[in-house]
Parts: structure tokens; sequence; C-alpha cells
């Protein structure tokens, strides 16, 4: 947006070559084939959180973003063109888990979209087995349309002592968006 009357960069890097091009005043990035990169984009969250009911995630971490999609002070992620997207969500129960054969206990994670600012609707949902640490992830394709934003939210029902998201690196919350191109 800073450069006046320029339409297309070209950035070298490593001995290869893609171009930046402004269409309708979005900055797209057109890879050395000619083929525009897919926008891309993964959030985590470092610290534990207390999820002692249905609980939006607060994401502290950007792992990478490609597009513009991680808008990390509302924990969700804002589509930026129509298209088809593969959403993944995902996290572990915390280690600890009282199970009660009475009650069962597990872990659910829940993949939101608001539409148009208005217009909340489920995704997908995913339930962890009744174990300590078990698994929960959701995941599937979508079409989406520019200013759809999706948010990750995770349960604990049943026994939990304390309800709270694990904060070690191969169980923490994380979702990633990642737009699929022909």
């Amino acid at each position: 947006e800073g450069i006046v009357g320029q339409l297309t960069l070209t950035l070298h890097v490593s001995n290869d070559a893609v171009r930046i091009v402004c269409a309708g005043g979005a900055w797209y990035v057109i890879s050395g084939r000619g083929e525009m990169a897919p926008h891309m984009a993964k959030m985590m969250q470092n610290a534990a959180q207390y999820v002692p009911v249905s609980t939006k995630i607060n994401f502290d971490n950007i792992e990478f973003d490609v597009g513009g999609l991680a808008d990390r002070s509302n924990d969700w992620f804002v589509i930026q063109r129509a298209g088809k997207y593969l959403i993944t969500a995902g996290w572990q129960t915390q280690a600890g888990i009282t199970y009660n054969p009475n009650v069962h206990s597990y872990g659910l994670t829940f993949i939101y979209r608001t539409r148009a600012g208005t217009t909340t609707d489920l995704l997908a949902v995913s339930t962890a087995g009744s174990s300590s640490g078990a698994w929960s992830e959701a995941s599937d394709t979508f079409d989406l349309l520019p200013g759809d934003k999706i948010e990750m939210y995770v349960s604990a029902q049943g026994t939990y002592n304390p309800p709270y998201t694990t904060a070690t690196e191969e169980s923490k919350p994380r979702m990633s968006v990642l737009e699929l191109r022909p």
C-alpha cells in the first residue's frame, strides 16, 4: 500500500522469486509458477486455561500466518478470500482426570463460524475418550467467504480435577486454517 503507481513487486529469496500483486486493493503472493499462494495460519495456546464449561480458547502464539488470517487479539481467524478451507482444531484433556464410572468424563472440541457478524454456526465437534490426557480433534473442509470468523471452543465434561487445558508442547490447544487451492 505504501508504493505509489506499482501493481506488482518481485521478491528474490535464495535463488527463487515470487511476485506480490495488488488486485482490487488486496495484496496477493504469487508463486514463481504464476499461482496464488494459499492462505494459511496456525495459532496455539502456550499457557493453561481454565475451561469449566464451553470456553473460547485464548490463543497466545501465532505459529505462522500467510494471508493475514490470524487475529490473536480476538482469538479467531478471519477469512480473506472465498474458497474451500481445511480447518483443524485440537487439544488434550489435562492429565489427572478423575474417572468416575457413573459420570462419563471427556473433552470436547468445537469449531464455530460467524458470518456477516451476526450468524454463528457450529461447523464441527469432536469428543475425546474417557481417559486421562485424551486428545480431542475436530477437522473438516468448509466453503468460506471473506469476513467469516473461525473460532475454537473446548469443554471439559465430567469429573476433571482441575478443568484446565494443558500447556505441554504436544498437547496444548491449537488450530489451523488452510486454504485448499486447485
